[in-house]
């Protein structure tokens, strides 16, 4: 079997975890994995993250932290406590101590495999804080499952923090170190986006995974849908009589093509197979929230109101996403402060999970 090492560990961390009930209509939670705080990269969003976080609170949701949220390959964890147990563990602390905190592990803080070392290291900036290395979340015979997505890596994974001894000092030093990481390897990343698909849809599943750093909706990454949206665009313009609806169009059309092209660049030509290489219907089984870490932003994941949404946060001065606004509706993380008035909040992709499970289930 193709990727069996993995389709065994995700199957062990899905049967192991325990189901936690969930009511998609009245619950709310957001996803975020991937912050590798005291990166340089996590410190050029960390004002916006935390604004994230207070945005979150403010409105409701729990919080689910899904791996990697420590970057422990590089730093000790007492330095990291020191930087941000003031303004990072403090905003995670109010969700916790309200019973709206969730974390799981990565490879990345494999360290809190062991809930001792999760005590001793973790409980006096987030006292009781338990760490798990999957959820599972039930509603009507359907099943969410959150984990890191490491899981089955020989370095990743079953070497534990001996791995992270052989990148340090071995594989770093001679310049292979990103072998391993999805997240820096386009052969690797595509790999494990097709185990973690195969894997979802063979037990029928709805699978939310980190690790890769590539935001994926409904098994699709960003060019695959542009794509999509265009296809749409350009059967909306044949069928539409209206001479300004239709020029209209024509320049969406233009526009998305361009955003096509970008991402298509981006990913990278090798990294070009529709929808995870699947000949037949896709399934959308598997999503992915992203990091914390992109240039321009963070995006994660939101669970509400019936739907599931991949969301991007972003600070609207930047270069980059200067015009952001015009591709989709954008909002303001927390009207009225003074401090967050740059920064937005905009619904890249969003759909009904009962659509969502209704496709699995169908296509499974």
């Amino acid at each position: 079997m193709k990727g069996k090492s993995k389709f065994k560990s995700l199957s062990r961390v899905f049967d192991e975890s325990d189901p936690i009930s969930f009511d998609p209509k009245r619950e709310r939670y957001v996803v975020f994995s991937d912050c590798h705080i005291g990166m340089p990269e996590f410190d050029e969003n960390k004002g916006l993250y935390l604004k994230a976080l207070d945005y979150y609170y403010q409105e409701g949701f729990k919080l689910i932290i899904s791996g990697d949220n420590e970057e422990l390959h590089r730093y000790g964890i007492e330095k990291l406590k020191d930087k941000y147990k003031k303004d990072v563990y403090a905003k995670e602390c109010k969700f916790l101590q309200e019973n709206r905190h969730y974390r799981i592990f990565g490879n990345h803080d494999i360290d809190w495999k062991k809930q001792r070392r999760v005590e001793r290291n973790l409980h006096d900036v987030l006292p009781g804080l338990k760490i798990v290395e999957g959820l599972k979340f039930a509603w009507n015979g359907n099943f969410i499952f959150f984990a890191h997505g490491h899981q089955g890596d020989l370095i990743n994974d079953k070497l534990g923090k001996f791995g992270r001894v052989i990148l340090r000092w071995i594989a770093r030093p001679l310049g292979i170190s990103s072998g391993t990481s999805p997240a820096k390897n386009y052969i690797k990343r595509r790999k494990d986006e097709t185990e973690y698909y195969d894997w979802a849809k063979s037990r029928r599943v709805l699978f939310i995974a980190g690790h890769t750093h590539r935001p994926m909706f409904e098994s699709l990454t960003k060019a695959e849908r542009i794509r999509i949206d265009i296809e749409n665009a350009v059967r909306e313009y044949i069928s539409e009589k209206d001479p300004k609806k239709r020029e209209k169009l024509k320049v969406k059309i233009k526009a998305k093509k361009e955003q096509f092209e970008r991402a298509r660049k981006k990913e990278g030509a090798k990294d070009q197979r529709l929808r995870l290489g699947q000949a037949e219907l896709f399934t959308p089984c598997y999503f992915n929230d992203g990091s914390c870490l992109h240039k321009n932003g963070i995006t994660c994941i939101e669970l509400c109101e019936g739907k599931i949404k991949l969301v991007f946060l972003y600070d609207k001065t930047e270069e980059a996403n200067i015009d952001k606004e015009l591709r989709a509706p954008t909002f303001k993380l927390l009207p009225g402060d003074s401090d967050a008035k740059n920064y937005r909040r905009q619904t890249l992709e969003e759909e009904k999970l009962e659509y969502i499970f209704t496709r699995i289930q169908l296509l499974g």
